[in-house]
């Protein structure tokens, strides 16, 4: 696949400097667990937190030591093996293709198939953030992501099969490390689902996000929110059916199995880690052979 344009990255970007990514870049050579990471990763992750390096070391070093340790959600993302291949017959996650006025993306996750002894939620969460990084690597920075999360589907048979522990490891792992700037998230659920649903999410929603966390009982009231016209004519926009989007996310992803190879190589090497260079949140329940490790008081620069 052919990755997103670094020089128009800079003219994108009044504050993407040349410096950062080179300091970026000798920071993580000295580290001997960290794997060679790509000078549109480094982008990616400074564009995230709006130009710090010192919040960037720390995203970065999360990122790679979550997906090093939870091979049950960054590990085999081939989407030609059948376990992908079957999640992505059932579900439907994609970036509506026109942005909103404010210039932000949403992303649109609609389950297809309701059938709960199919339900794989491991499988939903590779699926999920393999579209999330073809995005970012095929076409670069945008300001803001917005999660739409269509769950009119879902019973308390689906989340018997929902592991309260993975849901929190994502939705941490996606608000502190994933190189992308969420701004609020929606959920669409059955007003007689929401009482077991919404703790299966809200716990896990930093304060920053926490005010722009929404759960919705119809798409009427998703609306009031988000632009209709952008939404599939399915569900009462005027957008790409559900048919489209999902031929077009089957179709992206399979193009685009070499950049999951190479994904999986981003991964800490723990057997070479310094332990002075630890920075991991005793939130995600991260350590060397699983042991939870202390915050430490400054960065290794």
């Amino acid at each position: 696949m052919k990755f997103f344009d670094v020089q128009e990255e800079y003219k994108k970007n009044k504050d993407l400097r040349a410096e950062d990514i080179r300091a970026l870049q000798e920071w993580a050579q000295k580290l001997p667990h960290m794997p060679q990471i790509s000078e549109h990763r480094l982008i990616l992750f400074l564009h995230r937190w709006h130009w710090s390096l010192e919040l960037a070391k720390l995203a970065i070093e999360k990122f790679v030591t979550c997906r090093a340790a939870w091979a049950d959600f960054f590990g085999g993302c081939n989407p030609l093996q059948p376990e992908i291949i079957q999640e992505m017959s059932q579900h439907l996650m994609a970036f509506l293709p026109t942005k909103a006025s404010d210039g932000s993306k949403i992303l649109y996750m609609k389950m297809l198939v309701p059938d709960s002894a199919s339900l794989n939620p491991k499988a939903a969460i590779k699926l999920f953030d393999m579209v999330i990084t073809l995005e970012l690597m095929e076409k670069g920075t945008f300001d803001d992501m917005v999660v739409v999360c269509d769950t009119t589907k879902v019973e308390a048979s689906h989340l018997a099969k929902t592991s309260v522990r993975d849901t929190k490891r994502y939705l941490l792992y996606m608000q502190d490390a994933l190189p992308v700037r969420l701004t609020s998230m929606h959920w669409i659920v059955p007003t007689g689902i929401q009482e077991l649903f919404i703790p299966l999410v809200k716990p896990f929603i930093k304060k920053g996000l926490s005010q722009s966390l929404h759960f919705h009982n119809s798409y009427e009231a998703l609306f009031r929110y988000c632009p209709r016209e952008l939404f599939p004519k399915e569900v009462g926009g005027e957008g790409p059916g559900l048919a489209q989007l999902h031929e077009a996310m089957q179709r992206s992803l399979i193009q685009s199995a070499d950049l999951f190879g190479d994904e999986e190589k981003l991964v800490a090497n723990e057997a070479l880690r310094d332990r002075r260079h630890l920075c991991m949140d005793p939130d995600l329940e991260l350590g060397i052979d699983g042991s939870l490790l202390n915050q430490p008081k400054s960065i290794p620069s």
